[in-house]
């Protein structure tokens, strides 16, 4: 697989410098929208950040086509989290390209796994929709703490390949981290009355963000798949405790047992996008709907 992305590398080099590259001096490559958005905020005017994984695409087993290709290897830069799909372009970047890891000064938080699926242990599955439970969980922009240090580190590193506008990008992003500090004491202050309240998700990428908030996110998916009779019996369980429960729900995944949680327990399905461009409204709309739920318990 690697020989093959290089050979597709290649034909992108080649294919880029076959056509007009003014401007691409300036061109930033990021795996996922959410950290191309803070990019964008830091880096400012006069840089086009291209982002690798198209809207609605799993980060899990999407492969970027030669356009995305041919985009990337005109860039000075390569903001990576680590996912899948990016582990895999790594090792084909060019190497003027700068690979950059932005979770590399962040303690990650361990995955949620609920014990009673223990016996997956001994279930070995190379698929790569599961999530390494040893590297901790992925979903790092979900932090508003920890998108306040990658800003910083996207800062630093693109003083590092662009100098001539260093000046720019530590303006920016002392901007962009004041605006993230605004909002996590907003989100704070209105979630204050919300200590300890469970919140149920279906794919478990809000860890960070209960973890901030003294919240408790419950998870229909386990360590990447669907959840099994004993799982979805106590989901229910715990939705039936609640007044007017909520599930947080992303469209590209199966609604079949959302909507079998939404009949059989009433709950109301929230569809949200971690994986969108707009962190900060992300929260507004999870921490609303959290809100909600806490006046009519």
């Amino acid at each position: 697989m690697r020989v093959l992305f290089s050979i597709f590398f290649a034909a992108a080099l080649f294919l880029t410098g076959c056509s007009d590259r003014r401007g691409s001096d300036k061109s930033i490559a990021v795996g996922i929208a959410p950290i191309a958005a803070l990019t964008s905020e830091v880096a400012g005017q006069g840089y086009r950040v291209v982002t690798l994984l198209p809207e609605g695409k799993n980060p899990h087993d999407y492969t970027p086509g030669m356009g995305e290709l041919a985009a990337a290897a005109r860039c000075r830069v390569f903001f990576t989290t680590k996912l899948p799909f990016e582990a895999r372009l790594v090792h084909a970047f060019p190497e003027t390209t700068r690979v950059v890891d932005v979770s590399k000064n962040l303690q990650l938080r361990p995955l949620d796994v609920p014990h009673h699926h223990d016996h997956d242990e001994h279930h070995h599955d190379h698929d790569e929709h599961h999530h390494d439970h040893e590297a901790g969980d992925p979903h790092i922009w979900l932090s508003l703490d920890f998108d306040i240090v990658i800003a910083q580190t996207i800062c630093d590193e693109l003083c590092a390949a662009f100098p001539e506008d260093a000046a720019q990008f530590r303006r920016n992003a002392k901007l962009l981290q004041e605006r993230l500090a605004d909002k996590k004491r907003q989100l704070a202050a209105k979630l204050a009355p919300c200590h300890g309240r469970e919140f149920f998700v279906y794919h478990g990428a809000f860890g960070y963000f209960a973890d901030t908030f003294h919240l408790k996110q419950i998870s229909v998916e386990v360590n990447g798949r669907e959840s099994d009779p004993s799982h979805f019996a106590e989901l229910a369980a715990k939705m039936k405790t609640q007044n007017h429960p909520v599930l947080f729900v992303q469209k590209e995944f199966s609604p079949t047992i959302a909507d079998a949680l939404r009949q059989n327990c009433g709950a109301t399905l929230v569809e949200v996008d971690p994986l969108g461009a707009d962190i900060r409204q992300l929260f507004d709309t999870l921490a609303d709907a959290i809100v909600q739920q806490e006046k009519i318990r």
